[in-house]
Order: structure tokens, then C-alpha cells, then sequence
């Protein structure tokens, strides 16, 4: 009599307990899943962030080759320049002693080949004029040159 209720009691809490445990190891099996999926997703995510400072590395390096280059051919044309400056410095110090000479040449020259030096001079000066016009040409081009390239280079922050 009072082991009919009692074994229903104990199946009751027996169905109870079996339940818990299936619907724990159901959750259980539910979290690691989501914990799965939150994973895959971070290792994605970091993936992407290598990817990107991959990329972003890769065009750094670029960048500072492209910088070289550019310190390395502007110290190529600063001594360039240098050597043509040192040139001309020999040349215009060789045209003061000609014109040295020419004073005092004038001084007990002829007057028809002082005129013929007169002539000689301003055709030499013209061509002086000439070349100083093509020259302030050409650096009012470059400068106009070096403004639009700064103009378009990417500013920080772009």
C-alpha cells in the first residue's frame, strides 16, 4: 500500500532528474555552440586586422622606397647642380679677367673697332636677355609645377 505511492514518488523524481540532466546537456551543447561561433568569429575578425596591417605595412614599405628614391635623386641634382654652379663660377671669373683685358684694350683702341665692340657687346647682350627670359619662363613653370604636385599630394588626415 504504501509502496505503490512511494515508487510513483521515486519514478517522479527519477523522470525529474533525467529530465534536468537532458535539458542541461542540451544547454550545455546550445553555449558550446555559441562559444564555437563567438570564436570563429574573433578568429576572423583578427584575421582581417593582419590582413589590413599586412596592406597597411605593405604600402608603408613603398612609400619609404619611393621617398629614398626620391632623397637619393635630389642628392644626385644638389651635386649636380653643385658641379654646374662651380662652373660657372670658373667661367664668369675667366669673363671678368677678359673684360679686365678688354678696359684696357679700349683704352688705346681705334674708334672703328671700338664701334665694332660696341655692336659685339649688344648682340651679346641680347642674347643674354634672351636667355634670362627663357630661364624665368622655365622656373615660373616649374614652380607652378611643384605647386600642383604639393597641391595634390594626399594631406594627413584625407
Amino acid at each position: 500500500m504504501y509502496r505503490e505511492p512511494a515508487l510513483m514518488l521515486l519514478a517522479a523524481v527519477l523522470a525529474s532528474l533525467l529530465t534536468w540532466y537532458v535539458l542541461a546537456g542540451r544547454h550545455d551543447a546550445a553555449i558550446a555552440n555559441l562559444t564555437l561561433q563567438h570564436q570563429k568569429r574573433a578568429t576572423r575578425v583578427a584575421e582581417l586586422h593582419v590582413l589590413a596591417l599586412q596592406k597597411a605595412n605593405a604600402k608603408f614599405d613603398l612609400m619609404q622606397k619611393e621617398k629614398d628614391h626620391a632623397l637619393e635623386r635630389a642628392s644626385i641634382r644638389a651635386a649636380t647642380n653643385a658641379n654646374a654652379l662651380a662652373a660657372a663660377r670658373v667661367e664668369l671669373d675667366g669673363l671678368r679677367h677678359d673684360l679686365s683685358d678688354a678696359r684696357a684694350r679700349i683704352a688705346s683702341a681705334p674708334v672703328a673697332a671700338l664701334r665694332e665692340y660696341a655692336n659685339t657687346v649688344s648682340d651679346l647682350y641680347g642674347e643674354c636677355e634672351a636667355e634670362l627670359t627663357e630661364t624665368a619662363a622655365a622656373a615660373t613653370g616649374h614652380a607652378s609645377d611643384v605647386q600642383m604636385i604639393l597641391d595634390a599630394f594626399p594631406k594627413e588626415g584625407n
